[in-house]
């Protein structure tokens, strides 16, 4: 049987050596939903701002890149999801989104204040101050990480790395303070954009954690990560976690299912992404084959009575190579739209690849193995975590 591939998607330099956690067990961040900061939203408000960033990150990500431009895939940063940490000494808070499709970390900075036409984006907190934090340093342009920044770079006049596209601004090293750890990283400290004014709903910027040198995962060594999305209808009241490094493993009595990665493209800007083998997916009690030209998705808009959702709702089961299945709950692809109504979260692919989203993952402990090569998965109450 022909196989597709299927993307998984939740939305920075060092001087040569990767640099270890410096807590044994790891790093947690505790995660907050875009929509339980910054307003009161209703279901109704709540499900058209989702549907609105699933699209517009989905046509983000298939945007093609021009001969000779540097781009950052940082629209997919359009995400669900972001956390707050520390950075500096003395430290300054910020805020980023959480985003496996990216390799990059990045914040903004106030160089962007003293640009003529004010390239920053709006934020919530203070934008961060690098000349005010004894522990930042330049990241030269010699450096062998600078030079494999998918992304391009150039050397500024002081000899620092730059690198522009997207985003742009210098690559230096800081110290992050998460919730239970910290670790020195480098990352962009970012002075100018053209994304989507929207893109970062009023964070300060991104981690991303994909497998490309230049990620979170990648500079700590952490070798494996794991998150656990709390349902959509706790309204954000519950927090979810991620885990990095030794922190993160599967428990519980649930059944744990582990699906090898397949090979990536190792240019932007699909490198660095999660993909996986599919194979097939059952609705209801039909099972249907995916040859490697077909999207899963389709144009279903379909509704519901929400008191009809568990009866009358098929179930949906996605297969992957290895006999390696993933049954959907109707909770995690039929989303509340009102207080009467739930509706398909479904749409439609503009290419060849479909993406397991955030909806679909909720109350699922996803373990991202990178040492094993493998994505495991078990079903969880995440807000016991």
């Amino acid at each position: 049987m022909e196989r597709g591939c299927v993307v998984l998607l939740l939305v920075l330099l060092i001087c040569s050596s990767v640099l270890a956690l410096t807590s044994g067990v790891g790093l947690d961040f505790e995660l907050t939903h875009v929509d339980a900061k910054g307003g009161r939203y209703t279901t109704t408000e709540r499900a058209r701002r989702a549907v609105d960033r699933s699209r517009r990150r989905l046509a983000a990500s298939m945007s093609s890149t021009g001969h000779g431009d540097v781009r950052a895939p940082v629209q997919r940063a359009q995400g669900e999801y972001f956390t707050e940490y520390l950075i500096g000494d003395p430290p300054q808070r910020a805020e980023a989104i959480v985003d496996t499709g990216s390799n990059l970390v990045w914040t903004q900075c106030t160089d962007c204040l003293a640009a003529v036409a004010d390239p920053c984006f709006e934020q919530h907190l203070p934008l961060y101050n690098y000349s005010a934090s004894r522990s930042t340093k330049p990241v030269p342009c010699t450096d062998a990480l600078c030079q494999a920044n998918p992304y391009g770079h150039f050397c500024d006049r002081d000899g620092s790395c730059f690198g522009s596209g997207t985003i742009a601004g210098h690559l230096v090293t800081e110290v992050f303070a998460f919730q239970s750890g910290a670790a020195d990283l480098a990352f962009g400290c970012v002075n100018a954009s053209s994304i989507d004014p929207g893109s970062l709903v009023g964070t300060s910027g991104l981690i991303g954690l994909g497998r490309g040198r230049l990620s979170l995962v990648s500079q700590t060594g952490a070798g494996k990560f794991s998150y656990c999305l709390t349902p959509y209808d706790s309204d954000g009241k519950a927090a979810s976690h991620l885990f990095v490094g030794a922190s993160a493993n599967l428990a519980g009595e649930s059944p744990v299912v582990s699906i090898k990665f397949v090979k990536y493209p190792t240019d932007p800007p699909y490198n660095g992404v999660y993909f996986l083998p599919l194979v097939g997916l059952t609705v209801g009690e039909t099972k249907l084959p995916i040859p490697s030209s077909l999207s899963i998705s389709g144009r279903m808009a379909p509704c519901l009575a929400r008191g009809d959702v568990k009866k009358k709702a098929p179930r949906l089961v996605l297969h992957f190579s290895g006999r390696a299945d993933m049954a959907l709950p109707p909770v995690n692809y039929w989303m509340r739209v009102d207080n009467f109504t739930a509706c398909m979260a479904i749409d439609r692919s503009n290419n060849r690849m479909s993406t397991i989203g955030n909806f679909q993952q909720q109350n699922m402990h996803l373990l991202y193995d990178l040492d094993q090569g493998q994505l495991s998965f078990q079903l969880a109450t995440c807000s016991k975590l």
